[in-house]
């Protein structure tokens, strides 16, 4: 998968997309899964097109199957080499309470790596615990987040305070809290 990665970066960062890895090889990162089995993309909105046709030079663009609870502006899946690529901007979470709009800007991107000179960005644990709380049949990443953050300290406190100016579920709010001000009641 690496080498797919790889091969991503260098086309994107060649065009100057900002984009950054998300999902499960986000948590790959942290060593908070041992493995991932498809490679999510963040894209900057302005960037959707300019991402496409690179991602075309280098996969097949595929369908994907449709979840009502995503209502992303752009979505694209790809195949690349047999690896699952998946190219979101603009993306949003349809939840009881509203929809979620996953914050994609400087901020978001919270660690850079560097593996054989190519740049690969990557979006931040704090994002993607509130992303994966709203996600149906994913709470278990978002638990496995959660206790990391709880345990190790949030390192982005203003990506959760920024979270919360979003429409949430009272129960995510909660989390939140129990995150940013851990000398409360905890929340687990």
């Amino acid at each position: 998968m690496e080498s797919i990665l790889l091969k991503i970066a260098e086309h994107l960062n060649k065009r100057g997309v900002h984009w950054g890895i998300g999902g499960s090889l986000l948590l790959v990162r942290h060593v908070l899964v041992d493995t991932a089995r498809d490679i999510d993309l963040i894209v900057a909105e302005s960037d959707i097109t300019a991402a496409m046709d690179e991602m075309a030079q280098i996969g097949a663009r595929d369908v994907a199957l449709e979840n009502p609870a995503f209502i992303s502006r752009h979505f694209a899946h790809y195949v690349v080499e047999g690896i699952d690529v998946d190219m979101i901007a603009g993306f949003t979470i349809h939840h009881a309470t509203g929809d979620y709009v996953f914050p994609f800007d400087d901020r978001t991107i919270t660690e850079k790596a560097s593996i054989d000179g190519i740049e690969i960005p990557y979006t931040s644990l704090e994002d993607w615990l509130v992303a994966y709380m709203l996600m149906e049949k994913r709470e278990w990443k978002a638990d496995i987040i959660w206790a990391h953050l709880h345990r190790y300290g949030v390192n982005q406190p203003e990506l959760l305070q920024r979270a919360l100016l979003q429409p949430l579920p009272e129960a995510v709010v909660e989390r939140i809290h129990a995150l940013l001000h851990p000398s409360s009641e905890s929340v687990e």
